[in-house]
C-alpha cells in the first residue's frame, strides 16, 4: 500500500474511533503483509489510533523470523495469524526445525496460535 493510500485509510479509522464504531483492525487485504518493509512502524500508528481495541494480522508465515515476530509485537499487534502453508504442518503433528523455538518465543512474549 502506497502512503497515501496509508494516510487516508488512517485518517477513516480515526473516524470510526471517534463515532465507537471500530472495536478491532485486521490488516490484511493488501497481499502477503510481512513483504511490507513498514509493517512494524504502520502496526505502531494504527495501535495509536487504535488505543486498547485489538490490531490483528495474517500471514502465511514464509517470511517471519524470529526478529520479525519481536518487532510487530513490540509495535502493539494484538493478534498474528499464521495461514497455511505454515500452519498445517504445525497443527497437525508436523516437526517445526528448531524444536526449540516455539518455547524460546513463548518466553519472549511471543504466542502462536493455531486453529
Amino acid at each position: 500500500m502506497d502512503e497515501a493510500t496509508f494516510e487516508r485509510s488512517l485518517y477513516w479509522l480515526q473516524m470510526l474511533c471517534d463515532l465507537g464504531t471500530q472495536a478491532e483492525v485486521n490488516l490484511n487485504g493488501n497481499g502477503e503483509s510481512l513483504l511490507d518493509p513498514d509493517l512494524p512502524a504502520r502496526i505502531r500508528r494504527v495501535k495509536d489510533i487504535m488505543g486498547d481495541r485489538r490490531v490483528c494480522m495474517c500471514t502465511n508465515g514464509t517470511h517471519m523470523t524470529y526478529e520479525m515476530a519481536c518487532k510487530i509485537r513490540d509495535a502493539g499487534i494484538d493478534q498474528c495469524d499464521l495461514s497455511p502453508p505454515l500452519a498445517l504442518p504445525c497443527s497437525s503433528g508436523g516437526h517445526r526445525h528448531d524444536e526449540g523455538a516455539a518455547h524460546r518465543d513463548h518466553q519472549h512474549g511471543v504466542h502462536r496460535h493455531v486453529p
